[in-house]
C-alpha cells in the first residue's frame, strides 16, 4: 500500500481542484484508492472511482510527467488556515 498525507500552511476552501504529477512508469489501479481530508470528493465517501479521477498519461513530447487530477476540498472541517488529507493506493506498480 502507497500513502500519500498532505498537510499544509495554505488556506483552502471548498470546491478545489487537486493534481498530483508522478513518473511516467508509474502505474496504479483508480479503483483501489481511498481518500479523507481534503481529498475527499462531493458525496464524502471514501473510495475514489475511475470516474472521480482524471488520469493524463506522459507522451514523452509536450506531457513530461503523468498526473491525475479530481475535485477535492469537500471535507471543510479538513480545510481552512491548516488543510489536511490522506490518499491511500492499495495497488501500486512500475
Amino acid at each position: 500500500m502507497w500513502t500519500m498525507s498532505l498537510k499544509v500552511n495554505i488556506p483552502l476552501m471548498p470546491e478545489c481542484w487537486i493534481q498530483f504529477f508522478f513518473p511516467p512508469d508509474f502505474d496504479f489501479k483508480q479503483n483501489e484508492v481511498i481518500a479523507s481530508g481534503m481529498f475527499l470528493r462531493k458525496s464524502l465517501q471514501p473510495n475514489l472511482y475511475d470516474e472521480d479521477l482524471n488520469k493524463i498519461p506522459a507522451n514523452g513530447k509536450d506531457i513530461l510527467k503523468s498526473s491525475i487530477f479530481f475535485e477535492g476540498c469537500n471535507f471543510e472541517p479538513a480545510l481552512g488556515r491548516e488543510p489536511f488529507g490522506r490518499l491511500d493506493i492499495s495497488s501500486i506498480s512500475t
